[in-house]
């Protein structure tokens, strides 16, 4: 029957398209809401139908709710507000012995960060003195170091030449005996002697070398400017003066070598200093992404070896499975992304940003499933620093959970002048981004 009405008419048994039926019992409802089907193809369509109304049906009542929350959600703030300074001059009056303690005090320590800072200037100049000392005496300690060098040098070869002198004594004595004992005896007597010295006496033993000499210079080549020992003088002096620059360069390039060894050694301290800090960067967006990040220190020492070799060893432990190295095959797609996003945003903090700075990536939800891109979105938001993304638009929707506005752009359309006006989304109340053509 159509209705219940039309059925009294006509039958004493009838039942309605709605499954109202009557029979001599009585009426009754046969129907049955449709997500209580259990079996075949059509209770799984009438389920989800039911399921798709009742969201629907959530759905209208949220967006009609919205405006009364906002609204009491702002009763609630301005009495909250109210509530903050209702107070407010009663806790004065009760802390007003502190606020007069406290008046009492400033002189005193004003005082005494004038007396600090002058003590800290103090101080500095001594610091500052005291390098300079330190530089000064390290220059000298350098200058005597050579000194000593070259007074040792200048023994040694001293103490060689008296001992070639020596030998070439021994020599000629060993050469004056054994040419005396080639002579006659005859020849080495005293009367003999006395006869040579009446024969060659040093006048004529001059004429015999003159006549020798004479000789010579007719007879040889030898230099005929008169020049020759002016300008050996000249080269002589030229020579002092260049060994004495030569030693105060030694000198320079000896001091030049101990600042840049103290230069380098206060680097390595800052790269100390620098790594120490990056790897409890790293260990504290870790912990926000809920990841266990732990960092080897390398030994890094004044020695180019070492420092060649040395490298920071970052290891990540995901879910308690176990420590992963920076290989990519040990991870999955999401925890890649994690760990390349900790190594990039704790390059970017330091001690007077802490919220890491701004940073720019491309894709990163790429080949992600919704899980991974929920865990990675999480992340972002967690280290409160400033992301521009990229993404398609025909990603999952999880991509843009996390984003505080959107742009959307499109390619120019063959035959177009111009592409299309980048669209705008910017979040409202609820998690739902609206377009807004700009």
């Amino acid at each position: 029957m159509a209705n219940p009405e039309q059925g009294r008419k006509t039958s004493s048994h009838w039942i309605t398209p709605e499954a109202y039926s009557y029979d001599g019992r009585g009426a009754r409802s046969l129907w049955i809401d449709p997500r209580d089907h259990q079996f075949g193809a059509a209770a799984v369509a009438s389920r989800r139908e039911a399921l798709e109304n009742d969201l629907s049906k959530l759905e209208r009542d949220l967006t009609r709710l919205l405006p009364q929350i906002s609204s009491v959600k702002a009763v609630i703030g301005q009495a909250e507000q109210s509530l903050k300074g209702h107070k407010a001059a009663e806790k004065l009056a009760q802390r007003n012995s502190e606020f007069a303690e406290a008046a009492s005090q400033m002189p005193l320590l004003k005082n005494a960060r004038v007396a600090a800072s002058t003590r800290w200037q103090n101080l500095q100049g001594a610091l500052r003195q005291a390098s300079q000392t330190t530089l000064n005496l390290q220059g000298q300690y350098a200058q005597l170091q050579e000194s000593l060098r070259r007074q040792n040098s200048e023994a040694e070869r001293t103490a060689q030449d008296m001992a070639e002198q020596r030998r070439q004594l021994d020599t000629n004595i060993n050469q004056s005996r054994h040419t005396r004992d080639r002579l006659p005896p005859a020849w080495r007597s005293a009367d003999k002697l006395a006869q040579l010295r009446e024969t060659y006496t040093n006048a004529t033993q001059a004429r015999i070398r003159l006549g020798s000499v004479e000789k010579e210079l007719e007879q040889g080549h030898w230099e005929q400017d008169a020049s020759v020992q002016e300008r050996h003088h000249r080269m002589g002096i030229t020579v002092r003066e260049q060994d004495a620059s030569l030693q105060d360069h030694k000198i320079k390039n000896e001091q030049a070598a101990i600042a840049v060894s103290n230069a380098r050694e206060s680097y390595i301290e800052v790269l100390r200093s620098t790594v120490r800090r990056y790897r409890n960067n790293i260990k504290d967006l870790g912990a926000l992404a809920g990841v266990d990040v732990s960092a080897d220190l390398p030994a890094l020492e004044n020695d180019d070896t070492v420092l060649s070799q040395a490298g920071l060893k970052v290891n990540f432990n995901f879910d308690g499975k176990g420590s992963i190295g920076l290989n990519d095959g040990e991870a999955s797609g999401g925890q890649q992304v994690i760990k390349s996003l900790i190594l990039l945003v704790g390059l970017l903090k330091d001690e007077e940003n802490a919220s890491g700075g701004f940073v720019f990536i491309d894709e990163p939800f790429a080949h992600l499933d919704v899980r991974n891109i929920q865990l990675v979105g999480h992340f972002l938001r967690s280290t409160q620093a400033q992301y521009v993304l990229t993404t398609p638009i025909t990603h999952n929707l999880e991509v843009f959970e996390p984003a505080e506005i959107t742009l959307v752009t499109q390619k120019k359309s063959v035959g177009s002048r111009w592409a299309p006006p980048i669209a705008v989304a910017k979040r409202r109340g609820a998690p739902i981004l609206e377009p807004i053509k700009v």
